[in-house]
């Protein structure tokens, strides 16, 4: 079994050496989009160039079962398409049969992935401790609904017209 890293950009942007690691590496191409360093850009072009890292485009049926763990846990709101990518990415090279870990400092991508029992490591900070299931809340009249099933990134109380906001409602240590 082979153990795969999927990088995200905050293990590149931070400076990890793809030369020094010796395992299996795959991203996506918007997270080196997201790259703006040049030095940072140079050094990961030419460890794609040297095949040192592999780009990978994920399977829409693992982009769609990301989604559907991402909206049951709420996380759905604050994941980016790259975020979601990446979080596929690992899903296709699971069901492949590779051990994965995704290098990431992003709790929400650290969230999911630990739903689905694909390891995450944080690169910069200390990772999550506890699997989070979100809801949103009104900060006016406390009025609290499920996340499941939501998309969109700004929701109104349907009681006081109010933003509404996140926050954890149950959480079970990993």
């Amino acid at each position: 079994m082979t153990e795969v890293f999927i990088l995200d950009a905050t293990a590149l942007i931070s400076g990890l050496d793809p030369n020094i690691i010796d395992r299996t590496l795959w991203t996506v191409a918007e997270v080196i989009d997201e790259i703006k360093d040049p030095r940072n850009k140079l050094r990961i072009e030419m460890a794609i160039e040297s095949k040192t890292i592999k780009i990978g485009r994920p399977s829409a049926t693992a982009i769609e079962k990301i989604k559907k763990t991402a909206e049951k846990s709420g996380d759905i709101v604050v994941l980016s398409e790259t975020d979601i990518k990446i979080l596929s990415l690992a899903l296709d090279q699971k069901e492949a049969g590779h051990k994965v870990v995704i290098l990431t400092d992003d709790y929400s991508v650290q969230n999911v992935a630990s739903r689905l029992r694909i390891e995450s490591k944080a690169y910069t900070t200390a990772g999550i401790r506890y699997e989070i299931k979100w809801e949103l809340y009104c900060p006016s009249c406390f009025h609290s609904i499920e996340m499941r099933n939501i998309k969109r990134k700004e929701i109104f109380c349907e009681i006081c017209g109010t933003k509404m906001k996140r926050r954890p409602y149950d959480k079970q240590k990993i």
